[in-house]
Order: C-alpha cells, then structure tokens, then sequence
C-alpha cells in the first residue's frame, strides 16, 4: 500500500520507500569515482593519525623542544578530533553528508600543507589542531555515509573494504617515515605536509551523489529518487539482470531539530552510553600503542632503528585485520566480531609483557595492529547503524570524537604506567583496559548484521515514527 500522508507525516513514511529499494540491491552501488573520493579520504584521515608520531623526534631535535613541549601538538590535535567530530557531525545532519565531508577534505588538505612551513612548534600546534578537527570529522563521516548508502547484506563488508584503505594509511605512516625523515631539515615537513596533497581528489567529488536517506527527511524526495534510481541502474549494470520488487519498508524515525537533545532520550541515551565507555576506554589502548609504541618498544632495549623496523613490520597488521574482518562481519553478530578482534589486540599486548625475544615483539606488535584494524573498522560500522539518519551523524561524531577523550588522557595513562612498572606493566594495563571496551560491547551491544538500517536504528515498536509501508 501506497502512504499518501503530507508534511512531516509523509516525509517519514516515503522514507520508508527509499530505505526499501537501498537495502535490495545485491552491490554496493558506487561508481569508480565516488570509490576513489572514499578511498583517499579514508587513506589520507587514517594516514595523519599516526603521521606525528613518526615524525616527533626529528621535530623535538629542531625546535630544542621540552618533553612538556613535545606532547603540545599531539594534544592539541586530539582535541581538534573531538570538536571536528562534532561540530562536522552536527554540520552533517543539518546541511547534508557531502557537504560536511567536502569541508572537512579542505580543512585536512590546508592544514597538512601548513604543518609543512611551520616555524616553530606553536605554529605547528595550531596547524595540528586544524589537521585533527579535519580527521575526527572525517572519520565519524565516512561511516555514516557508507552505512546509509549500502544494503543490508553488504554494509559491514564495504565499510570494512574502505577502512582496510584507511589502515593502508595507517601502515604506510613509518615506511613513508622511512623515506623521508633522512632528509636533513626537511625530512618530518615533507611527512607531515604529505597529508596535504589529499585535496586533489576534490576533482572526483562531483560523482559523490548526497545520501538519499538524509534526503528525504529533509524535503527533498525527488533528489533522492534520483540518487536512489542511478544505484539501481549501477546496480543492474553490475549483475546483468534487473533487481527484485522492494520488500516492506520501515520509516524513519524523526526525532526533532536538535540532534544532540534526542541522543539524551530513550532509546539513544542507553546506546550512547554504551560506545562512549567503549570508544574512550578502546581509544586509550589505540593511542597508547600508535602514539608511543616506538617509546614502548625502545624500553625494552631495542635501537631506534630497530624499534622503527619493528613498528613498520608490526604494522603490516593493520590492513589484514581489516581484510580478515571483511571476511567475518556480515557471517556473525558485531558484537562478536568486534571483540574478537579485541580479544586479538589483547594476546598481542599481553605476548609482548611476558617475553622480550624479538620474534615475540614482532608477532604481538602485529596482533596488536591486525586487533586494531579489524576491531576499530567493526566498531565504526556498528556505531554508524545503530542511531537513526536525522541524528546519525551527530551520534557518530559524539562516540567516535568525545571517545577520543580516551586519546587524549592516554599519554598520561601510558607514561605513568611506563615510569611506574616499566613496558609488561604497561602492556598489561592496555589488555585490562581492552578488556572494559569489550565487555561494554558484549553488555550492551545489538544486533545489526543483515538487518535493515530502519529497523535496527529505529525507536522501539509501538513509536508513533515508526511505520512499515510499501511503495510502489
């Protein structure tokens, strides 16, 4: 049956349509250059979390910079993730998803090229700052928009595909170190200005259609259309044979102008709640290892060099952990698949606290990455389903930006630990507090794979929001 309703009313229920024929088609409905835009955001936003790290020492040597110095623009960049988080988080939900991402790729482009002239280490704090605000933006972004634009059947895999880019970045960051922190003077300028060349993919932004679903609930139904009818042609292009009737619809849930207000009420409260203990406590254990496993390492007797070449091996693990998670996450429930790869950073951790031999630091620092690559891109993928489209990005960005107040008190965490039992106490921390990022996932987590977007973020049955139509 047709839903004829007016004004918010029938807004609501058409939505129901759109979300019908997106969960129906059997690929994931991007052309190659709307891939190539996703893919280098996804490159370049992974590529600067751990860009400063490598290229600290050659930066403390520079500026004579003090140990209370040297931790200024890592600081500052973790802050700039949370309010880009939010403030392009809330930008998003109100102006659209393209829109938010593209300012968020200018922003990223303009402060990598400035960390590259920075003249001492107050200018390359606010440039890092600027740099951090474009990264927490886009991180939160690219999983919102991938979840609402992908079916059912391929939401984890293709947010898992485009992560597994991201964590080529990730990877890349010391081997790229490598290459040019040799250069005398202009070694970590060239590292860091690297980030800057993001921007050119800006040309590839035209075939970035708006998400359908952030369309419709906003008036606008015969854009969506559009988008929506150029997935199915793609879609049919694809498979050579023409799609299936769409099944039943449900709508969407309208949850009132501001965003932030509606996460603080039932239903959401509670699932906020939830990725906030898991993203602060998971973030203390990322940035522990991809702002200071150099330092860690480099306790345990290693070289510099050495503790480079160890870090680019180990590293190789982020990019598989988010192939091998591809491979699982539409097969079994998210909370699982997340914390088995939790569980893997764990053993990574505790392999590392109780033996020194070098094989054993090279397999737990790989177990280590693979656990973050697989875990951290299920956990993107599961935060970005479980709120509906009108406060998505809102509650994306609050998860994955304010979770970032994990990464920010992880310094403290880590060098304290490090001064008072030393590297295996230290290891031995991050797995407890692992532990309580999973644990909170497993409690508190729902089940989403296979399900339609509508449904598993919709309010409970019974919402006057909540309708199932069909349309024609």
């Amino acid at each position: 049956m047709t839903t004829t309703n007016q004004g918010a009313g029938g807004i609501v229920a058409r939505s129901a349509g759109i979300g019908a024929r997106i969960e129906r088609l059997p690929v994931a409905p991007f052309r190659a250059q709307a891939r190539v835009f996703l893919v280098v955001l996804y490159f370049f936003a992974f590529y600067d979390v751990s860009s400063m790290s490598v290229a600290l020492p050659s930066v403390v040597r520079e500026f004579g910079l003090t140990t209370a110095q040297a931790a200024l623009p890592a600081t500052l960049n973790l802050i700039g993730y949370i309010v880009g988080a939010y403030v392009f988080g809330s930008i998003a939900d109100y102006l659209g998803r393209r829109r938010a991402m593209i300012g968020a790729l200018g922003l990223l482009t303009v402060g990598g090229l400035l960390c590259g002239f920075a003249t001492g280490i107050t200018t390359l704090s606010a440039y890092r700052f600027v740099v951090g605000i474009a990264v927490g933006a886009l991180i939160a972004l690219l999983s919102t928009y991938v979840s609402e634009t992908t079916p059912a059947n391929a939401r984890g895999r293709f947010t898992m595909i485009n992560a597994f880019y991201g964590n080529i970045g990730l990877a890349s960051t010391p081997w790229i170190g490598l290459a040019f922190i040799g250069a005398p003077a202009v070694g970590w300028r060239l590292l860091l200005g690297f980030g800057g060349i993001a921007g050119l993919v800006a040309v590839f932004a035209r075939w970035l259609p708006e998400s359908p679903r952030w369309l419709v609930l906003h008036g606008r139904e015969a854009e969506a259309d559009r988008v929506v009818s150029e997935m199915e042609r793609f879609a049919e292009q694809r498979t050579g044979r023409p799609l299936p009737p769409p099944g039943p619809g449900r709508a969407e849930v309208r949850t009132g102008r501001f965003p932030t207000l509606a996460l603080l009420r039932k239903p959401y409260v509670q699932r906020m709640l939830i990725v906030l203990v898991f993203w602060i406590a998971w973030y203390i254990s990322n940035y522990a290892v991809l702002g200071f496993a150099p330092t860690l390492l480099h306790s345990l007797g290693l070289s510099a060099a050495t503790t480079l070449l160890f870090s680019g091996i180990g590293s190789i693990g982020y990019p598989l952990g988010s192939l091998a998670a591809a491979q699982v996450i539409e097969r079994f429930h998210r909370k699982w698949v997340i914390t088995g790869f939790l569980g893997v950073f764990v053993l990574g951790m505790l392999l590392q606290a109780v033996s020194h031999h070098p094989a054993t630091i090279i397999i737990g620092t790989f177990l280590v990455s693979m656990g973050i690559g697989g875990g951290s891109g299920s956990a993107y993928t599961y935060t970005s389903e479980i709120f509906p489209t009108s406060v998505r990005a809102s509650a994306n960005s609050i998860g994955v930006g304010i979770g970032h107040i994990g990464g920010a008190i992880a310094p403290v965490i880590t060098l304290s630990a490090l001064s008072a039992w030393g590297s295996s106490g230290t290891y031995g921390l991050m797995a407890g507090i692992t532990a309580v990022a999973a644990a909170a996932i497993v409690i508190g987590g729902l089940r989403t794979t296979g399900i339609a977007l509508n449904t598993v973020s919709g309010a409970p049955a019974g919402e006057p929001a909540e309708q199932v139509v069909r349309e024609p």
